[in-house]
């Protein structure tokens, strides 16, 4: 469970350097191909009850780094720091 939590807050992390150096829209881009790949080699089929429940925790996790760096603080995750 704690590997799949910390590829869910990962993706997040990731998503939100690409949206903000894409200069992308605001909110929650949504779950990549690549992601996808990430999710099934763990495991994690699309709209399984775990691929709903992790990309909530994503979701939430990318609105949390999003707004921190917004605010001007460390939004950002350093690997293997994610508190979960």
């Amino acid at each position: 469970m704690r590997r799949i939590i910390a590829l869910g807050v990962r993706i997040a992390d990731d998503l939100a350097a690409t949206s903000a150096a894409e200069a992308a829209a605001p909110g929650w881009p949504g779950f990549r191909e690549e992601d996808w790949g990430s999710l099934s080699r763990v495991g994690i089929e699309r709209w399984s009850a775990d691929a709903i429940f992790v990309e909530a925790l994503a979701r939430h996790a990318f609105e949390v780094i999003v707004s921190r760096e917004r605010a001007g603080g460390a939004g950002r995750v350093a690997p293997g720091r994610a508190t979960v």
